[in-house]
């Protein structure tokens, strides 16, 4: 519903967030009040169901995260300690970390077909529509995900290592072609971002020396 327009406020959208996490399979779920927002925090993600219902979240979400919708959301609905005051963004951007979470604990080799798909193209996603406002050759419908944002710069090293976590995946015999040609994708948004973002590449690059 969201993908398809329907407008939600923070707290509708929080409730959604909640649903989502516990049908994926996050085993602790909860919702952490602040001032003046709530967080939901999640994590330890158990096996992924193959029922219908895991794998249209999984498909509603990459939808979400794909709208074009404008929001304005507080930090502090994202991270611990965020500031309070909203920030202009894209309504899907409240669901990155369910997409960074999942993919940095996801078992690919007994999660389903279509969830892995779904769930690798939704990094895609995220990548190929972050925010390039400081490059002449993108106009202002273009600019999606803002990783420099208040809103997502915390996630930014996140987002790496899961990019990272995918590309490990590519020598593994028991995926299928067209999922290694997802990963792929995954590569090259991922080096898109790292040429038009010098704020993006310069936090990639520190996490990389500090890991790797």
């Amino acid at each position: 519903m969201i993908a398809d327009g329907i407008v939600a406020d923070l707290g509708s959208l929080l409730r959604v967030k909640l649903c989502l996490v516990k049908l994926i399979g996050f085993q602790k779920c909860q919702d952490t009040p602040s001032r003046n927002s709530t967080r939901i925090v999640f994590e330890r993600l158990g096996p992924i169901s193959s029922s219908p219902v895991v794998q249209s979240c999984f498909q509603g979400l990459m939808r979400a995260l794909d709208t074009s919708l404008s929001c304005d959301l507080p930090p502090a609905c994202m991270v611990e300690n965020g500031e309070e005051t909203v920030t202009r963004g894209i309504l899907g951007s409240i669901f990155v970390d369910v997409v960074i979470k999942t993919v940095q604990q996801i078992d690919f080799s007994t999660a389903p077909y279509l969830v892995i798909r779904s769930l690798l193209t939704s990094l895609v996603i995220l990548l190929a529509k972050v925010s390039h406002s400081s490059h002449k050759r993108f106009k202002s419908h273009d600019i999606k995900h803002d990783f420099s944002s208040p809103l997502l710069n915390p996630w930014t090293q996140s987002l790496y290592q899961a990019v990272h976590t995918v590309m490990q995946l590519l020598p593994r015999p028991d995926l299928s072609f067209d999922v290694k040609q997802i990963i792929f994708a995954v590569g090259q948004a991922a080096v898109k971002q790292l040429h038009f973002d010098r704020k993006t590449s310069t936090l990639i690059l520190r996490y990389d020396r500090q890991y790797n």
